[in-house]
């Protein structure tokens, strides 16, 4: 009866006892927000990535002191030079940002990023992750390691993640995931599984902990410039638990 009961027009929903439980999706008008801490330290985590780096750029323009942590070693310039490109390009912006490479996924090489950030500022007042690969591939042609590759970068990240700030008042948490997570997408077998784990991880989280992390569901269509906007304004509106970017 349950079953026969259930709408055929909504793709996600949930049984708890004998309520049925269904995902909308609903407009949202960002209200003005809350003023960034221009003495605030901020850290990026993927922040020379496609989106990552357009973030940076937004924060920077805000006058903000940046952090950003990558895996890509910048002195390696054989392998870093399109990095070293766009790190150069916001040292023109602004001299208040720094680099630090570590793995996301990896918790020793981050907590000694996270503890030499925090010595040497005092303070962590928000984080945006936006860490992770994207590699579209076919059902038919998928294998174990390409899975691996995309989860490692971003689930295993968010655990670490989780791990290092359970003891940090932060003002804003924004983890960048994927619409794909909703909608699929040719190619997206993997990682629309990647962004659903991690939706779901940041809703346990605002259950369990008193801080309040932010789902930012990606729509790779959005321009450089609405992606500076957005990501601005979400900084400023921290009572989200998760948003759909259009």
């Amino acid at each position: 009866d349950v079953i026969d009961s259930l709408p055929c027009n909504n793709h996600e929903m949930a049984l708890r006892g004998k309520e049925i439980w269904e995902k909308t999706v609903t407009k949202y008008l960002p209200e003005e927000g809350n003023d960034i801490k221009e003495e605030g330290v901020y850290i990026i985590i993927g922040g020379l990535g496609q989106i990552g780096f357009l973030i940076s750029k937004a924060y920077l323009k805000l006058g903000l002191k940046l952090v950003v942590i990558g895996r890509t070693d910048l002195f390696d310039k054989d392998k870093a030079k399109d990095r070293m490109i766009k790190f150069a390009e916001l040292k023109k912006l602004s001299r208040n940002i720094e680099y630090y490479c570590a793995d996301a996924d990896d918790y020793s090489c981050m907590s000694k990023c996270f503890s030499k950030i925090s010595l040497k500022f005092g303070r962590i007042n928000g984080i945006v992750y936006a860490a992770g690969q994207v590699n579209n591939c076919l059902i038919n042609n998928i294998s174990r390691q390409i899975i691996e590759e995309q989860f490692e970068a971003k689930c295993k990240g968010i655990e670490v993640l989780e791990e290092l700030t359970k003891d940090i008042d932060l003002e804003f948490c924004l983890i960048l995931t994927s619409i794909s997570a909703m909608l699929g997408g040719i190619g997206f077998f993997a990682y629309a599984a990647v962004n659903s784990y991690l939706d779901a991880f940041i809703k346990r989280h605002n259950h369990l902990y008193n801080d309040r992390w932010t789902s930012v569901l990606w729509d790779s269509s959005a321009t450089d410039i609405e992606t500076e906007k957005a990501f601005t304004m979400l900084a400023k509106n921290q009572n989200i638990n998760s948003i759909i970017c259009t």
